[in-house]
């Protein structure tokens, strides 16, 4: 691993891994168990998949681009995985920190727009 990889790793990831874990301990109000959701589920599998997509698009950027604004049409691989870990982890601690019942509103939309970037991603051939 490369230097530069392993600050990565250390200096954000596994601090973000540790974050994760001690947010997935809280408690729920009322001293509940947290109840992972399908819909919650399904709102981290379109985010990965749209990930997954979008890494394809940043190593082929002379056959495609991105239509993400925050990213920019021609993106690096650094930025993609900064963007989506951000995202990923903003959606887990947003779970973790909103009643259910807001996040009931809020799942259907994220998977309605992820999804519909993966399904357009797809069509243009990324897998």
């Amino acid at each position: 691993m490369s230097k530069r990889r392993q600050l990565w790793f250390y200096g954000v990831v596994a601090p973000c891994v540790f974050i994760l874990a001690l947010l997935a301990m809280l408690p729920v109000a009322k001293g509940e168990v947290y109840q992972v959701t399908p819909m919650e589920v399904a709102s981290y599998a379109v985010i990965a998949a749209d990930w997954h997509q979008t890494q394809h698009i940043s190593r082929e950027p002379e056959i495609f681009f991105e239509r993400n604004i925050i990213l920019g049409t021609h993106p690096t691989l650094g930025r993609v995985d900064k963007y989506f870990g951000a995202v990923m982890l903003t959606d887990f601690v947003l779970h973790r920190l909103v009643p259910p019942k807001y996040m009931q509103w809020v799942d259907p939309v994220v998977v309605a727009v992820e999804g519909g970037q993966v399904y357009l991603n797809y069509q243009i051939g990324l897998q």
